[in-house]
């Protein structure tokens, strides 16, 4: 993956915080798992630090379906995150096939922020909802 820090960190290792609680749990009783707040910087001990997840709706699906933004942390590397998409809460659409990566920026303190977006014509109707997942690696 890219380096976290401003101009890399030549012959030296990326700083990483293993995951070591139970995935499933939430100790702060946000409504966010334990592995999903760790994958998006925010603490399980602390409900007042929420994960930065966010849905802008398009003016049309499908021709401008929205798109759904969320911060992760860079160094969260036993920790895979899953956005998905689906028209009926049921089928639930994931993978470079549906869904396209429109931005991705690093920010400060070893996060990134992403703009995830439909693929063209993945989504037939005029309404759909986005989640994201977090799984262990």
């Amino acid at each position: 993956r890219p380096s976290t820090a401003t101009d890399g960190n030549p012959g030296t290792g990326e700083p990483t915080t293993a995951f070591s609680g139970t995935p499933a749990t939430d100790a702060d009783g946000d409504g966010y798992t334990a592995l999903l707040e760790y994958a998006l910087a925010t603490s399980d001990i602390s409900a007042a630090e929420t994960p930065a997840i966010d849905f802008a709706p398009g003016l049309a699906a499908p021709a401008a379906p929205g798109t759904f933004h969320f911060t992760r942390s860079a160094n969260a590397d036993d920790a895979i995150l899953i956005p998905e998409i689906s028209a009926d809460l049921t089928t639930w659409l994931s993978g470079p096939a549906n869904l396209k990566t429109v931005s991705e920026t690093i920010q400060p303190g070893g996060k990134v922020h992403l703009t995830i977006a439909p693929q063209p014509g993945v989504i037939a109707g005029t309404r759909y909802y986005a989640r994201l997942r977090a799984i262990p690696r």
